[in-house]
């Protein structure tokens, strides 16, 4: 019973962190937002476009995607589809999520390790953006980052989904 309460303090705080990233993310979108709208407006109105705002444009909403995922694993926001599975018993619903979320974790510790392994390559060949010469690798570490916070949703996933199978019995 102690491994449960355990879990529910790191599930708490799993979920204060991916609030905190989803919510860095939310800025992100802000100012993209903001950087878009001065665009436009200095190009069609003043004759002076921005000449980086692609470049931040590209960065942030990979940034954005892989800080908010960690919120969305947390908060249970996937899209299922449960026609069959409703159908069964609690048990046999309890396996298959059971399953489900061990093949998402093995996923996403793939996904995890590749994204650092991308920002790793851009680090050693000092890949940059063409315009403001902003170096790429900090962008992609922060997106292995973010996705570290996908894996904590889902090993909560598998705690909460043994839980219910044992419930189940």
């Amino acid at each position: 019973m102690e491994e449960f309460e355990e879990a529910g303090a790191l599930d708490r705080l799993n979920g204060r962190v991916t609030l905190w990233l989803a919510r860095i993310a939310a800025l992100m979108l802000a100012g993209i937002g903001l950087m878009t709208f001065c665009d436009v407006f200095a190009r069609y109105f003043l004759n002076l476009p921005f000449s980086g705002t692609v470049e931040f444009t590209e960065i942030m909403m990979g940034l954005m995607v892989f800080l908010g995922v960690g919120l969305a694993t947390h908060q249970k926001r996937h899209i299922g589809v449960d026609a069959l599975t409703m159908r069964l018993s609690k048990r046999n619903q309890a396996l298959i999520d059971l399953a489900m979320s061990a093949i998402a974790l093995i996923m996403s510790c793939v996904l995890v390790w590749q994204v650092f392994g991308r920002a790793m390559v851009l680090l050693n060949k000092g890949d940059y953006t063409p315009v403001y010469r902003v170096p790429y690798w900090p962008g992609a570490l922060a997106m292995s980052v973010g996705c570290i916070f996908l894996i904590t949703g889902i090993a909560m996933y598998i705690l909460r989904d043994i839980r219910a199978l044992k419930k189940a019995d």
